[in-house]
């Protein structure tokens, strides 16, 4: 059995839940459970890479706003060529556990663009926000869909939110780890992230490789 199917027996099918969801998105796709966002929901996207697919669709199907950031040269220069730009709040910003400079590194695959959770020797810094400023920037107690595709910084976003007891309802992330691109997270670790998460009540609606989208329990009665 290989190392990722024993990943799926024993920490992801354990703690997955039917429910009815809905696949938005194209280039990137993730689902989210039925009637679980609206027009008014607050929604954060953070990675924006060489495509927003599923925000669009968000916007598209909801009319809702969006949060977007990304700093890195990849995510500025893919919102440089959107024409429409409706209902997207741009931050050339990073997310990340703590606000202020943040160091990454090159992205890996350099046709690819993601730049990735780096160190202090890699010499490329970013300006990064927290969940908890950003939620205080714009207003808001709580997020209902909180999108991360970070590279490597999801395990410390996801910690802060326990830490700082953050109301976040849903979480689509892609967990990373070093069999995939140079940070220091093993499979271990992710699974390690996904026990934790089952543990603040969370479950997982959707699974794609390591694409997850995951469900405060009480969310998931309104999926119908």
């Amino acid at each position: 059995m290989s190392v990722f199917k024993k990943l799926k027996e024993f920490f992801i099918l354990p703690f997955s839940k039917k429910v009815p969801t809905e696949l938005l998105g194209e280039a990137d796709q993730w689902a989210i459970p039925r009637n679980s966002i609206n027009a008014q929901s607050f929604i954060v996207s953070a990675g924006v890479g060489r495509s927003i697919t599923f925000e669009e669709a968000i916007i598209k199907k909801f009319d809702a706003t969006v949060v977007l950031l990304d700093p890195s040269p990849t995510g500025v220069e893919t919102m440089k060529k959107k024409n429409d730009t409706r209902n997207i709040d741009f931050l050339e910003m990073g997310l990340a556990s703590q606000a202020g400079e943040v160091s990454f590194g090159l992205p890996d695959r350099a046709d690819e663009g993601s730049f990735r959770k780096g160190g202090k020797g890699d010499g490329i810094v970013f300006e990064c926000i927290s969940l908890a400023d950003l939620l205080a920037r714009y207003g808001k107690n709580k997020i209902d869909l909180l999108k991360i595709d970070v590279e490597g910084f999801e395990y410390e976003i996801i910690e802060s939110i326990f830490e700082k007891n953050l109301e976040v309802e849903q979480i689509c992330v892609e967990i990373h780890h070093n069999k995939v691109i140079a940070i220091d997270k093993t499979l271990a670790d992710a699974a390690l992230l996904i026990l934790k998460l089952f543990k603040h009540g969370y479950r997982i609606v959707y699974n794609k490789n390591m694409d997850f989208t995951f469900s405060k329990q009480q969310l998931l009665a309104k999926a119908n």
